[in-house]
């Protein structure tokens, strides 16, 4: 039984390895000592946007947080990400590797997220950032 576990424990990793992301204020984000930087798509019609939806299916959600993940720390998988009603702690660490990476985050008004609190939030590569939040509702 334990043996088993250590097997799909093992499946797991190799499918999501571990990758250390870092950033600091006019420092850059980087993900395993490699600078991060966001997609370069300049059109909403070609951008990859995911939003987020509330679910309380776990495989769902798992597959979500994969991609959340991979633009908040952003790695250029993506180029925008939208959430509805985002937890702060869901904000703060992401904001800072997104923006240093070259991208923006704000509400859906386009004011950035400066204070504590459940927001309502808009990450893109900042190139698509205006268009996006003119398309979406308010």
């Amino acid at each position: 039984m334990v043996r088993r576990r250590a097997r799909r424990h093992e499946q797991r990793r190799a499918r999501h390895p571990l990758v250390l992301r870092a950033a600091g204020r006019g420092r850059g984000a980087t993900g395993n000592g490699v600078p991060l930087r966001v997609d370069g798509t300049d059109r909403v019609d070609r951008a990859v946007v995911v939003s987020q939806v509330q679910s309380s299916d776990r495989a769902g959600i798992h597959e979500f947080v994969v991609l959340f993940e991979a633009l908040m720390n952003a790695a250029g998988h993506l180029t925008a990400y939208v959430e509805r009603a985002m937890a702060p702690w869901d904000i703060t660490a992401g904001q800072l590797l997104v923006e240093e990476a070259g991208g923006r985050l704000t509400d859906f008004a386009g004011a950035r997220v400066a204070e504590p609190g459940t927001t309502d939030v808009v990450a893109t590569n900042g190139a698509v950032h205006d268009e996006l939040l003119g398309v979406l509702p308010r």
